[in-house]
């Protein structure tokens, strides 16, 4: 368990902010939940995330929005 996340979170922020304007930043949170089971084993079909998908998805609208580039 972590304790005190929004703590740190806020002096994290603080720092890039410094370094950025709060409109050049994204910030994205994300989790492995641990040590979860496997999808293969469990009892309902599910799907899993493509991350080279979401790469595509992600440079395609940045570079119609800023320009042609490799974003991510």
């Amino acid at each position: 368990m972590y304790y005190r996340l929004d703590q740190d979170l806020e002096e994290f922020l603080t720092y890039v902010y410094t370094l950025f304007k709060p409109h050049e930043v994204l910030v994205i949170l994300t989790s492995d939940h641990g040590s979860s089971p496997s999808y293969d084993f469990g009892r309902e079909a599910c799907d899993r995330f493509n991350t080279r998908q979401f790469e595509v998805i992600v440079n395609g609208f940045l570079s119609a929005r800023y320009g042609p580039g490799n974003w991510v």
